[in-house]
């Protein structure tokens, strides 16, 4: 079955990677992180970072004939695990009723100062179901 790489926006010379691709009836996405087009954070508080980056994952699952309800598998990589429970009102708002498989890995820092979290998701096909 063919492949297809989904991104956001068009992808740069030195972007090596896709937003997502599409296979065998599935999305794997990146890890969607709280930057703007330029790489710079989007805010300094922990929720309007999760905000941006859940809504971020929603639309790229969407333009690649997903959605959060579809998801089988988030990765949520932390800067703290203390911010989990801060995580939760965002990760609820994000899937619903859906419970997929999950796990939440502490990464002690990211490559830019002050951001707090980065998410990555595995669903399948909407119109597969």
């Amino acid at each position: 079955m063919p492949r297809k790489d989904v991104n956001l926006t068009p992808p740069t010379e030195s972007q090596l990677y896709s937003d997502a691709v599409v296979a065998n009836g599935m999305v794997f996405t990146t890890g969607q992180m709280p930057l703007d087009s330029n790489w710079d954070l989007i805010a300094t508080d922990f929720d309007a970072q999760a905000r941006f980056v859940f809504e971020r994952l929603a639309t790229l699952l969407t333009a690649s004939g997903s959605s959060p309800s579809d998801v089988i598998r988030l990765t949520i990589y932390l800067s703290d695990i203390d911010n989990t429970a801060a995580l939760v009102p965002q990760r609820r708002a994000f899937l619903g009723a859906a419970r997929p498989a999950s796990v939440i890995v502490q990464t002690g820092n990211f490559g830019t100062p002050g951001m707090f979290l980065e998410v990555e998701a595995i669903a399948t096909l909407t119109a597969q179901l």
